[in-house]
């Protein structure tokens, strides 16, 4: 459809919603029935839509989604410590909404104070908690998602594994590929003090040994990530919890990572950057993409099947 068109045929379903002309073209939307709409006419008029946090390849008829104006969250869960947040509600918004119950994401800090949590969900949720530092621990319980075609999937709260396959991991991460995040129920955990340690180690490969007797010693850090430059790697660790425990698990963290070589460092020498985005899309996500918008509606395919950037 020729852009003018294009901007026609939007306005004439969302109204003032539409901004822009031509290839600048973007919708604000501030309720989910807009987002399937938009994913609808997108199939039915072969135009694509870029999604915030999503991997889009760059090209002619393409409608960017805005998804600031569907920033609403519900109470806090106290007792079962989740939110329910729409995606474009802003990660620091929601820990500032959860550090007033004392409750935390236990986030990496710092986060990007603009990222809204769709868009962060999408790439991966970088700087979240990582499941291989406590595997029974877990980010998100439940979402919301407007598939390609317009259909909205609810993902209902539940526990990890306890109801069946867990479709979450498809979408956090997923870049977009499988539909737009418009909703999710976040996991908090309570906020306690924390302590923050490092050791240097002379490669990177053994800073990850360590880390990984230290996940096997029972030690649940709250984060662990690694840092590297010419001198070898760092291995940073932060713990929470009470007094007892953290002193129990800086006593392992300190002996293991000796034990491996590492030798005591200060935390502002050890500290990472949070990284930009998460893991790319694996290839079964990739497989479902195919299967779920055969219309490239999300713009994840880039030619002759290669992957996407």
């Amino acid at each position: 459809m020729h852009a003018d068109a294009l901007g026609t045929r939007l306005r004439e379903a969302f109204g003032d919603a539409v901004r822009g002309a031509h290839d600048t073209l973007r919708l604000r939307a501030t309720t989910v029935a807009q987002v399937a709409r938009l994913m609808t006419l997108a199939r039915e008029h072969a135009f694509r839509v870029a999604v915030p946090g999503g991997a889009l390849i760059p090209g002619p008829g393409i409608v960017s989604l805005d998804l600031e104006g569907l920033a609403r969250f519900n109470e806090v869960d106290v007792a079962s410590q989740t939110v329910h947040v729409e995606a474009g509600a802003l990660v620091s918004s929601v820990e500032a909404h959860l550090r007033a119950r004392g409750l935390t994401l236990g986030t990496t800090d710092p986060l990007d104070p603009r990222e809204p949590v769709g868009a962060w969900l999408a790439r991966g949720a970088p700087g979240a908690r990582a499941h291989a530092d406590d595997p029974v621990d877990q980010l998100v319980c439940g979402l919301e998602i407007v598939l390609a075609d317009g259909t909205l999937l609810a993902i209902r709260p539940a526990p990890r594994r306890a109801v069946g396959p867990d479709l979450v991991p498809a979408f956090v991460g997923g870049r977009a590929c499988l539909g737009v995040i418009v909703g999710a129920h976040l996991v908090a955990r309570r906020a306690t003090p924390r302590a923050e340690v490092a050791y240097r180690f002379a490669t990177r490969d053994a800073a990850e040994s360590a880390r990984a007797w230290i996940r096997g010693h029972g030690v649940r850090p709250a984060t662990t990530t690694i840092s590297q430059d010419s001198h070898g790697a760092a291995l940073q660790v932060r713990l929470e919890g009470s007094h007892a425990l953290r002193e129990a698990c800086l006593a392992t963290v300190d002996r293991v990572a000796r034990e491996r070589g590492g030798v005591p460092a200060s935390v502002d020498e050890a500290h990472a950057p949070v990284p930009s985005v998460g893991a790319a899309p694996s290839d079964v996500v990739r497989a479902l993409a195919r299967a779920l918008d055969p219309a490239d509606v999300l713009g994840t395919r880039p030619p002759h099947g290669a992957p996407p950037e």
